[in-house]
């Protein structure tokens, strides 16, 4: 039970990275080299991931208004009081590459051996969810974001583990 309230350390999650970094398209060590990458963030925020909602749409009049449903809002409300002492003093502008971990606690009746969290909600969902929280604190618009990598599994507690990398606009 001690280790749910344990937070991961920043070492721990960079050494998780490193190994996940062997199937990825870009060679972060030599990019580091090329100091093309002006900012690295690496944190990891205490909350059950949730996928984002579905829009919502009401009708004014001629028109059809489009909204996102309360559940969601809280939850990247939530998101942005958890992250905010992490964030840059001005959103990234540049190009932004995101990797994150989505952790969700294992239900007590799953066996040992099973690791993945094949279960809803999906993971671009999730993503959603967290790319729109994180909108105009991280990055202006998370059009900016050119590179993802993400993955869902099953721990003691959740949380979601997050690397955010802004790269220079040359």
């Amino acid at each position: 039970m001690e280790e749910i309230d344990k937070p991961i350390s920043q070492k721990e999650i960079e050494r998780l990275w490193k190994i996940r970094r062997e199937g990825c398209f870009i060679d972060w060590d030599n990019v580091k080299k090329e100091s093309r990458i002006i900012e690295e963030i690496v944190f990891s925020i205490k909350v059950d991931p949730r996928g984002k909602g579905r829009p919502r749409f009401r009708s004014c009049g001629k028109f059809v208004q489009t909204y996102t449903d309360k559940v969601t809002k809280l939850y990247e409300k939530e998101l942005i009081e958890l992250s905010s002492s992490y964030a840059p003093l001005e959103p990234f502008s540049g190009p932004i590459s995101i990797n994150t971990i989505f952790y969700k606690k294992k239900p007590k009746c799953y066996p040992k051996r099973i690791t993945q969290w094949t279960k809803k909600p999906d993971l671009d969902n999730m993503e959603k969810a967290l790319w729109d929280a994180f909108n105009g604190i991280f990055w202006i618009d998370d059009a900016q974001i050119v590179d993802n990598s993400s993955s869902k599994r099953y721990s003691d507690h959740g949380h979601i583990d997050i690397i955010i990398r802004a790269f220079s606009q040359e």
